[in-house]
């Protein structure tokens, strides 16, 4: 049994964290395929459509409604997050939403998010793999039969890697891409990448470019349930891939996986220490030859 699930599901654990934290849980799928990564369980992004099938059955069974991104705001204030509340996101655009996710989700009704990275629409084969990206039609479909569509960036870059120039077009350049083909407003973003919430001078300025830009409020990677108080351009989402049985999906729902924000949080500020001791030795090691 992995280490993350061992203790999501972990009587102690349920004590300690308690579902008295009221959070709405955000879960963020990518691809729909019976294929695995080959990578460690906690990083898998595939999902088979039977995987998908069953968490959709399980969100219907227990009567969880969908939720728009707004719904934090909308809350009065000291309100907790209404139980069975749910927001479904769907990054990257993939095929395989059209094909496989679809359908599941019109036949347990519900709603779901879609970002979009705006340039890497209807090709082939991306940075993001093989698998070819739907088209404008498609999306448009989609979102007829009731899926939002946010952006996802122009070519799904590393923002936090980007120059200021790179930085403000693929904030923008995507969100009028995505609304001149649909015609209508664009609210949501996702932070693609890793989400370097470590660095909150990068936060701030992304949280004003998002706002100038026009969006209303997005996600991030970060582990955890959405609280009132989270950055509402940056929620936290909960990652879910074939490798979540039933019993780690219903944890993740009510909150036992959200104890994962505070390792991945020091790992980010330890991976960030240890590159600028790079940087200043190799720098160091320049300026002397």
């Amino acid at each position: 049994m992995r280490i993350d699930r061992h203790l999501s599901i972990h009587p102690l654990l349920r004590r300690i964290c308690g579902a008295n934290q009221a959070g709405l849980p955000i879960l963020m799928y990518h691809r729909v395929s019976d294929r695995t990564e080959g990578r460690h369980p906690y990083f898998e992004t595939n999902i088979s459509a039977a995987a998908l099938d069953r968490h959709l059955q399980y969100l219907y069974t227990h009567q969880f409604r969908s939720a728009s991104l707004s719904h934090l705001q909308e809350l009065p204030p000291r309100q907790p997050v209404e139980k069975r509340r749910v927001v479904i996101t769907f990054d990257d655009a993939f095929q395989s939403f059209y094909t496989d996710a679809l359908p599941l989700l019109g036949k347990y009704g519900f709603g779901a998010i879609l970002f979009v990275p705006s340039g890497l629409v209807g090709k082939a084969q991306t940075v993001l793999g093989p698998e070819p990206i739907m088209t404008w039609a498609q999306i448009g479909e989609a979102h007829q039969q009731g899926v939002e569509i946010g952006s996802h960036t122009v070519n799904h870059w590393n923002l936090y890697r980007a120059d200021p120039a790179v930085l403000k077009t693929e904030i923008k350049n995507s969100k009028a891409e995505i609304e001149d083909h649909l015609g209508e407003s664009i609210r949501s973003f996702a932070y693609p990448y890793a989400f370097p919430e470590h660095d909150r001078h990068f936060c701030n300025y992304l949280s004003r470019l998002l706002e100038e830009a026009g969006y209303e409020h997005g996600v991030s990677t970060s582990i955890g349930r959405a609280k009132a108080e989270d950055n509402r351009f940056f929620l936290p989402r909960l990652p879910v891939n074939s490798h979540d049985d039933l019993d780690l999906f219903a944890a993740k729902l009510d909150g036992y996986y959200d104890w994962l924000y505070t390792p991945q949080y020091i790992h980010k500020l330890l991976k960030s220490a240890l590159s600028s001791r790079k940087r200043l030795a190799a720098a160091a090691l320049s300026a002397r030859s």
